[in-house]
């Protein structure tokens, strides 16, 4: 059986740390509460492109 993994605390953290206008907080903010781990390793990838590509 899948395991879904709580993504609150992010979801709060990038809210709190990005401003309204980051991609990343948009597309984080957009994701259920929960993801199955093998969905989340997935798109943590994604996540980091655009973090990359957000920073100076």
């Amino acid at each position: 059986m899948p395991q879904n993994i709580d993504i609150r605390v992010l979801k709060n953290f990038v809210s709190t740390k990005f401003g309204s206008s980051s991609l990343l907080r948009k597309v984080i903010v957009a994701e259920p509460d929960y993801l199955p781990a093998e969905e989340l390793v997935g798109k943590i990838g994604t996540w980091l492109a655009i973090l990359r590509e957000e920073s100076p």
